[in-house]
């Protein structure tokens, strides 16, 4: 689905500020049932949300570059998603709005025993950064397919889980046509803050890149 360039600016503001309202109930019901991490940074985890529960992520970046991530709990171990943005949101510059909305779904298979991690597996065509229109992709490719393992513990101070997985981008025109390893963590302190690292690397040449959110 293409996104119509047309439409003023103050659609797209208006369009996203109501998104946020009309979903901030379910936000808070769900985060009220400790809900389940669903990202770190960029890497998935194997949570979802709760039947019929939503979610919004307003996500800022580098670039002035604003990114809106609208979840639903479509079932017990369904979760689809929508996101949309762009760049030069704020200040006096021309906004730039990224061309298609993201898409995403995840699928959990198991749930975590004492014995297992839950492991889920999924798509998202949202990439992050900037988005280039020359080469017609984003600073960073989306994920494409992934699968995911999570392990989550409790600790004296909170939660916390493991989180590692595999996926492959479709965005190939590059030629990159290699698989994406991944694994983090996030721990909870004293139910106010939150850490979160991820690690993620080309399979075959293993650069390493480590981000931790506070």
């Amino acid at each position: 689905m293409k996104f119509n360039r047309e439409f003023p600016q103050w659609f797209c503001y208006v369009g996203l500020l109501s998104l946020a309202i009309l979903c901030k109930n379910g936000t808070v019901k769900a985060e009220a049932k400790h809900a389940e991490p669903r990202w770190l940074v960029e890497a998935p985890t194997a949570g979802v949300l709760p039947t019929r529960r939503t979610a919004v992520d307003i996500r800022f970046s580098g670039g002035n570059i604003l990114l809106a991530d609208f979840e639903l709990g479509f079932w017990r171990r369904v979760l689809i998603g929508v996101s949309f943005g762009g760049q030069n949101l704020l200040g006096d510059q021309p906004a730039d709005w990224n061309p298609d909305p993201g898409l995403s779904a995840r699928v959990r298979l198991f749930d975590e025993t004492d014995t297992r991690p839950a492991l889920a597996v999924g798509f998202r065509s949202q990439g992050s950064g900037f988005y280039d229109h020359t080469i017609k992709r984003y600073q960073s490719k989306s994920l494409g397919v992934y699968g995911v393992f999570s392990r989550n513990f409790r600790n004296p101070m909170g939660q916390g889980g493991v989180h590692f997985g595999l996926n492959r981008s479709l965005e190939t025109d590059d030629g990159d046509e290699s698989l994406t390893g991944f694994v983090g963590g996030d721990l909870e302190l004293a139910g106010r803050i939150v850490l979160i690292g991820e690690d993620l690397w080309d399979v075959t040449t293993r650069p390493t890149l480590l981000r931790l959110q506070r």
